[in-house]
């Protein structure tokens, strides 16, 4: 790891690796939070294989950018569409619909009533009672956003590969490399960590 943290490819793969610690894909926990908001597995279905034929279009165009702009603007063009993209993920927590309800611990994953706890002298147990909404703005500003960018993740990806294939030493090449990929299942692992600690519907928005 200190080999290739002193590698100029650093950043651009820890930047790539940090994305597998969110849940800003079509994964089997998104998936399962969309259905639980409202949205039918058709309508999820044709979104993924939307987001794959714009995933694919953004592969048709890379080799162009980089004829035209170079590989370092092409990556950078990349990330930054892609964070264009998941901004819209991040507003869905904000906006009507959202089940998102931050600083509170919860015992139950109905959307109508949660029982939080409050640490004083002794634990207290409160009922809370949220209205469900009908409202599908939230949910589809999210799958919106990670089907939109596909273009921009995998013109990143694959500058990021062609990045350590042309600026990393041949001999330790393959070490690095195995060392993105370690990274890449770190933070997946940590992502499925906090799954686990914050499992429930209005805490999904910790894991965007």
């Amino acid at each position: 790891l200190g080999t290739y943290a002193s590698l100029s490819v650093f950043l651009p793969g820890l930047s790539l690796a940090l994305l597998y610690l969110t849940v800003l894909s079509f994964d089997s926990v998104t998936r399962a939070y969309v259905i639980e908001q409202g949205l039918s597995e058709v309508f999820l279905g044709l979104l993924n294989g939307l987001g794959s034929i714009i995933g694919i279009i953004g592969t048709l165009v890379y080799p162009i950018f980089v004829k035209r702009l170079g590989l370092v603007r092409t990556g950078v063009i990349g990330f930054w569409s892609e964070f264009s993209m998941l901004i819209l993920c991040l507003l869905s927590l904000f906006v009507h619909g959202t089940s998102f309800i931050p600083f509170e611990k919860f015992t139950a994953v109905s959307c109508h009533s949660y029982d939080t706890y409050s640490n004083s002298t002794n634990v207290i147990s409160i009922s809370m009672h949220i209205p469900c909404s009908n409202s599908k703005l939230s949910v589809l500003l999210l799958v919106i956003g990670i089907t939109l960018n596909r273009f921009g993740l995998w013109i990143a990806d694959l500058t990021v590969s062609q990045l350590q294939q042309e600026r990393v030493p041949e001999k330790i090449r393959g070490r690095i490399g195995g060392t993105q990929h370690s990274l890449n299942q770190l933070f997946d692992l940590i992502r499925y960590t906090l799954i686990i600690c914050l499992p429930h519907m209005p805490q999904f928005g910790y894991h965007i």
